[in-house]
């Protein structure tokens, strides 16, 4: 089982705010888990107390580490991921949406270096990291899951496992958006890394879908991005 352990570092919420949303990322990884291989154990973890062993952790705080970027995982030595709360209200972005984000993103990868290769129509063979959120990360696709009290948290697409088969089948995202009609696609608002290795090597670069640049797309040197193309 995969352990992630929540911790409220930012005077942006009350505990019982971050509970909540821990509680709707629970519903939305024991429901979807399984599509990836998935058995996530979500915990909130009052200040005070210890992580549990082998945990990966998330911190939610006021603000980003990273110049713009409202989350992004990191492992240096153990996978942990930033979420900046404050920083994702002042874009006008859901920070909920980012907490999913991260968790589904180091549930699936927590050592970054999963990728996939394919060869597209035009011959050309690409290596692809496995972001299991990146295509269709825009809040515009958020799905609403019950948190504590009868709230409603608004939490992240996700890709599926097809997205990243050059042979896959629909669906390719849940909950399914017709954007993303084939693997590889993009939803407005997404974006993917990607790195010729045949007939040519190149470095990683990132491709975009069209639309205005979101907050989650700005990419600083501990990003998950940046430490591919750095590798």
């Amino acid at each position: 089982m995969t352990l992630i352990d929540v911790l409220r570092e930012t005077i942006a919420l009350t505990d019982a705010e971050a509970a909540s949303a821990c509680t709707a990322l629970q519903r939305q990884l024991t429901e979807l888990g399984h599509m990836w291989g998935l058995d996530v154990s979500v915990q909130i973890i009052p200040p005070g107390q210890m992580t549990r062993a082998g945990a990966m952790r998330i911190l939610l705080q006021d603000h980003s580490a990273e110049a713009d970027a409202l989350g992004y995982h990191t492992d240096d030595g153990f996978p942990q991921s930033y979420v900046a709360v404050a920083d994702a209200r002042a874009d006008g972005s859901n920070w909920t949406v980012t907490l999913s984000h991260e968790a589904w993103e180091m549930a699936v990868d927590p050592t970054i270096d999963r990728t996939v290769q394919y060869t597209d129509a035009a011959g050309i063979t690409w290596e692809a990291p496995v972001e299991a959120c990146d295509c269709c990360e825009d809040d515009q696709f958020a799905v609403g899951y019950q948190g504590n009290d009868h709230d409603v948290i608004v939490l992240t697409a996700i890709a599926l496992p097809s997205w990243f088969d050059p042979a896959g089948v629909a669906p390719f995202t849940e909950p399914p958006i017709p954007a993303i009609d084939a693997p590889f696609r993009l939803a407005e608002g997404g974006y993917i890394g990607r790195r010729e290795i045949a007939p040519h090597v190149t470095d990683w670069q990132q491709v975009f879908a069209q639309g205005a640049r979101t907050g989650r797309q700005r990419k600083g040197p501990r990003s998950r991005t940046a430490r591919r193309f750095t590798a």
